[in-house]
């Protein structure tokens, strides 16, 4: 993947720091632009079919930005800090776009807007394995967690950043809904001051290979993921799990606006829920790296199914919370794992070949799940998707169990 060139703990350090605030940033921002709009596009379009399309385009987009950012030709090119910098470029004019279609109720400037703000949110989630380059494999669990866990913060404020901006659109008469979008700008610059004045750019040093043209090495790793069992069935598993979690909390907003729930009840639970996906982290990292990442993936997937049983059962405030906090946890223990086996076994110009190609598919089952969840929850009555979304837990848990074998470590195509 590339060498990282340390002049001490203190480059480490401000690397960690950077990471850790961009994470924030982009996790506080990604939950304003997913609730508002997804409420947005509902009132715009006036069909309520169009409420997942927000997210849809947050998860696509993402998935696109961040496979051509984990392209070695780029990270040779312009390294972590100069993607990191490109992202919160790209998240300040998403902001700015997203809060002009709000206010001129433009349904193409919020699709564009949902486009940059997006890709912003994946290369950024993307530079979380730059971490794993500077520390020891043994610890690469525990190092990924630490960055992800500072999510937390941003993850939870983000939904209340809705409420203030509410409030101090109100004093400006503006109409709700509309001037939280434009924190979003002021959040990505914060973080784009962050990364340029705190990660050295002469920390990595990627070796420039004689790279294969994009459709080969994409058939070339896809290869692998299908010839290496545990690492094709870690990546399986882990999407299914993401899967779920986006099914699930994507109809969230839309399904408590329908059940005449406050906006500041929506935000509570969104903010439980981004609790549970980021707050354990550390702990997911820790089972990861002493009882191994099958036994935790398997955990994850365990707990989703529950949650997936229960979630549409629960009315009110109360049971959601719970629930769409649970939702959380077992995503992040499917996640941390996850990004752990393929931090250890993917190396090299693989490494960054299979952490694109994962990136990928995670915000193409998530772009899936987004836009089956505005469809279905208008068409198919609750307890029907409650047991859609289990049986397909249960059948992630399945092929985790039985699949996952011991296999050699990936050094090359």
């Amino acid at each position: 993947m590339g060498e990282a060139q340390l002049s001490g703990k203190k480059d480490r350090r401000l690397l960690s720091i950077a990471l850790s605030v961009a994470l924030s940033i982009s996790s506080a921002c990604f939950p304003i632009s997913f609730i508002v709009g997804t409420i947005l596009l509902a009132e715009v379009t006036n069909i309520q079919a169009y409420s997942g399309l927000a997210p849809a385009l947050l998860l696509i987009s993402g998935g696109v930005f961040s496979f051509f950012a984990g392209r070695q030709r780029y990270l040779t090119r312009f390294g972590y800090r100069g993607l990191l910098s490109f992202a919160c470029i790209a998240g300040i004019i998403g902001g700015i776009i997203s809060f002009l279609g709000g206010y001129y109720r433009s349904s193409i400037y919020l699709v564009f807007s949902f486009i940059l703000i997006g890709g912003a949110h994946g290369i950024i989630m993307l530079s979380r394995y730059a971490i794993t380059l500077v520390v020891d494999k043994a610890e690469s669990g525990r190092s990924l967690s630490k960055v992800i866990m500072w999510a937390t913060i941003g993850a939870i404020c983000g939904p209340f950043f809705i409420n203030i901006g509410n409030a101090i659109g109100s004093m400006f008469d503006y109409p709700s809904n509309i001037f939280p979008l434009l924190i979003i700008s002021t959040l990505y610059f914060v973080s784009l001051l962050t990364v340029r004045y705190l990660i050295n750019p002469a920390l990595f040093s990627f070796k420039q290979n004689n790279e294969k043209p994009l459709t080969m090495e994409v058939l070339g790793t896809f290869r692998l993921f299908i010839s290496n069992s545990r690492l094709g069935v870690t990546i399986f598993s882990m999407n299914i799990g993401h899967f779920m979690m986006v099914f699930i909390m994507a109809m969230t907003p839309i399904y408590m606006y329908s059940h005449k729930h406050s906006m500041f009840e929506v935000s509570l639970v969104m903010s439980a829920h981004f609790f549970g996906m980021y707050g354990f982290s550390y702990v997911s990292g820790l089972l990861a790296d002493k009882r191994g990442t099958k036994v935790t993936m398997a955990s994850g997937l365990i707990i989703l199914t529950a949650v997936s049983i229960l979630s549409f059962a629960w009315t009110t405030s109360v049971g959601i919370v719970i629930g769409l906090f649970l939702l959380g946890v077992g995503w992040n223990l499917c996640f941390v794992s996850g990004s752990t086996r393929i931090a250890t076994e993917a190396k090299n110009n693989v490494g960054t070949n299979i952490m694109g190609f994962n990136e990928v598919l995670l915000y193409i089952s998530a772009f899936l799940a987004s836009t089956a969840s505005g469809i279905m929850f208008s068409w198919v009555e609750t307890e029907s998707l409650m047991y859609i979304t289990a049986l397909v837990s249960i059948a992630a848990l399945v092929v985790l169990l039985t699949g996952y074998k011991s296999s050699r470590v990936v050094t090359g195509m």
